[in-house]
């Protein structure tokens, strides 16, 4: 995993166009968030904590104009920005309602026309892009534990 995640944190930086993106693998048994980097020990978070949490509980994607002012925020977990912030669900595309993990991306596009009024929208090509980013990303992961026999607690009681 160290080798795929921060692989395709990158890969997402590009496709979004933003200079920072994170992905959080949740691992429901243990309660916690596992954010893989590369040459680096593994962190973990609380699976409550901050918007990845909310989302997570949720199933939901956000789209937050200023993270920093948002109730559910927590600066260890989340992108830490007063730019637009999209949160997305890692879902199994053969089951919608499985929800392995969060995308945390800026939108660097959401700052268009942005106002305390209105709220940041994503436009149709990258709410499509994000989402198969995010179930191509969700097949590579399970391929990845399933093929090095690993026995990860993170696709146990996913729903």
């Amino acid at each position: 995993m160290n080798d795929i995640i921060p692989v395709s944190e990158k890969r997402l930086t590009a496709i979004m166009g933003t200079p920072t993106a994170k992905i959080l693998i949740a691992d429901r048994k243990k309660g916690v968030f596992l954010h893989f980097r590369a040459n680096q020990p593994t962190e973990e978070y609380s699976i409550n904590a901050g918007l990845a949490g909310q989302v997570l509980a949720s199933g939901k994607y956000e789209v937050i104009s200023n993270a920093y002012y948002h109730g559910s925020f927590n600066g260890l977990i989340d992108i830490e920005t007063t730019l637009p912030l999209v949160i997305w669900p890692i879902k199994d595309p053969n089951d919608e309602t499985e929800v392995i993990g969060i995308i945390e991306a800026i939108n660097v596009k959401g700052v268009e026309g942005l106002s305390a009024v209105h709220k940041p929208k994503l436009s149709p090509y990258d709410l499509e892009a994000i989402d198969l980013f995010s179930k191509q990303l969700c097949r590579a992961v399970k391929n990845n534990t399933s093929n090095r026999n690993l026995n990860f607690s993170i696709f146990t009681n996913q729903k």
